[in-house]
């Protein structure tokens, strides 16, 4: 998500590791009542707070992952590899599984 075309969407809690409640509640639509939790307390020393701050930095290093082109070079069941391509910079990732 980080990599792709467009602006990262991170949803609500899921830096602090909220979850809804602990199960899965898709199914119930935006208007649940565990859609927006309240947070226990907000924490930056959270293994998920610190990877998404470290890809939001790498996105902000690197001007092709938010202002480069983006080109499909592989596409299959499992595999989705592209490219992001600025002036002076590209980047491939390959998704696998």
């Amino acid at each position: 998500m980080f990599t792709t075309r467009g602006i990262p969407d991170v949803y609500y809690g899921t830096e602090q590791e909220c979850y809804g409640g602990g199960k899965p509640t898709e199914w119930a639509g935006i208007a649940n009542k565990e859609n927006r939790e309240v947070m226990p307390g907000f924490s930056e020393d959270g293994e998920i707070f610190k990877y998404i701050q470290k890809l939001t930095s790498i996105r902000k290093d690197y001007a092709c992952l938010s202002n480069g082109t983006q080109r499909e070079m592989w596409v299959e069941d499992n595999i989705y590899a592209y490219s992001r391509r600025e002036r002076r910079f590209k980047i491939r990732v390959n998704s696998k599984n």
